[in-house]
């Protein structure tokens, strides 16, 4: 479920609001420029989620590569037996550097320059633009776990071999909503105590 909007509108019938706390590393959802404007201060997830959306990542990224799911469906359906052979895909050097690709997250994974393997956040995705690149094969493959109208999916994919699909379950794990607990809970207790909060969103 998408975060709740909290608009201009919302805003103007809170007049003594002071704090909002996020739940979500987003916050397109948010007015921020009201908030800067009234000096609202505004925290989101921060770091809570980072460790297993990169987790999610590099499974993508692997299984992009060598072709895992695929190599399940294979069996499954009976095609190993009949055909005998299955090609696993491919694997660049870099791939092992596994704690590189956690150091960077969700951005920009090592690839010394081969722009067809990379892990972006989604607000920086054209996801139209990216379909057509994986239609044309200008994009050799892609791991996606998130989708401009989920639950929707483009159908262009789902016939896409390169393609490893996930229902935006990075986050889904029991690691990531302990932490956003205790986050929420320490910004919570920070500000009333007029302490320094936590993951501020800082509004440009």
């Amino acid at each position: 479920m998408d975060p709740t909007p909290i608009t201009r509108d919302h805003l103007s019938f809170l007049p003594f609001l002071q704090f909002i706390v996020g739940s979500s590393t987003g916050v397109d959802h948010i007015d921020l420029q009201k908030c800067r404007r009234r000096c609202i201060s505004v925290t989101n997830a921060g770091k809570a989620f980072s460790p297993d959306v990169a987790d999610l990542a590099v499974g993508l990224l692997i299984d992009v590569l060598r072709r895992a799911s695929a190599g399940c469906q294979y069996v499954r359906a009976g095609l190993w037996a009949q055909n005998r052979e299955f090609p696993l895909g491919f694997k660049y050097p870099w791939l092992m550097d596994l704690q590189a690709v956690m150091r960077h997250g969700c951005h920009d994974c090592p690839g010394k320059g081969r722009g067809n393997n990379k892990c972006w956040t989604w607000a920086l995705i054209d996801e139209k633009e990216l379909v057509q690149l994986l239609v044309r094969g200008e994009l050799r493959s892609a791991g996606l776990d998130v989708f401009e109208n989920e639950p929707d999916v483009p159908q262009e994919l789902f016939s896409l071999k390169n393609v490893v699909l996930s229902p935006h379950c990075a986050v889904a794990t029991p690691e990531c909503f302990n932490a956003l607990e205790k986050l929420i809970t320490a910004n919570l207790h920070a500000f009333f105590l007029r302490k320094p909060l936590q993951s501020v969103v800082e509004i440009e």
